[in-house]
C-alpha cells in the first residue's frame, strides 16, 4: 500500500504544479474564483497531513494564499505527506480533532485517499472555471503520466 499511495502523491504533486503553472502562464493567478479553489486544495492537504502527523495547522479550509507560496506549500505538504507514508502505519488509524473541535478516529489509508480525491474534485472545478473564462484548461493523464 505504501508505493501506491507514493505514486499518487507523486501524480498529485505534478498535477498540482501544471495547474499552478497553467494558471500563471494565462494571467489569471487574480480571478477570485480559480484563486479560491487553488488555495483550498493546498490548505485542505495542509490540514490533513498535519492531522496525520500531529503537527499544527497554520491554515484554514478557505484561507487566501499569496501566489508566490502556491508552489512551496504544494511541495511541503508533498514532502510532509511522503514522509508519513514511509515512517507511519498507513493501515492503522489516526486520531485528530475536527473542525467543530470534535474528537475523531479515522483509518489513515482513508484519509489518504481523501486527500487525492479532493485535490481531483477541486482541478476540475479549476478547469471549468478556465474555460468559462475563456482560457485553457490543464491536461493531465493519470494513466499517460505513469507510462513515463
Amino acid at each position: 500500500m505504501q508505493g501506491f499511495f507514493l505514486s499518487k502523491f507523486e501524480f498529485d504533486y505534478q498535477a498540482n504544479q501544471l495547474w499552478i503553472d497553467t494558471i500563471e502562464q494565462q494571467d489569471v493567478t487574480d480571478n477570485f474564483e480559480i484563486r479560491r479553489q487553488v488555495c483550498h486544495i493546498l490548505n485542505v492537504h495542509h490540514l490533513w497531513v498535519s492531522r496525520l502527523n500531529g503537527t499544527p495547522v497554520f491554515s484554514d479550509d478557505w484561507d487566501d494564499l499569496p501566489f508566490h507560496s502556491w508552489k512551496k506549500m504544494n511541495r511541503e505538504n508533498t514532502a510532509q505527506t511522503q514522509l508519513f507514508i514511509v515512517n507511519k502505519d498507513i493501515a492503522g488509524e489516526t486520531e485528530y480533532t475536527d473542525s467543530e473541535g470534535d474528537p475523531q478516529r479515522k483509518s489513515s489509508s482513508d484519509i489518504l485517499y481523501h486527500i487525492l480525491q479532493h485535490s481531483i474534485h477541486h482541478r476540475a472545478h479549476i478547469n471549468f472555471l478556465l474555460r468559462k473564462i475563456g482560457a485553457i484548461p490543464a491536461e493531465m493523464n493519470f494513466i499517460t503520466w505513469s507510462n513515463k
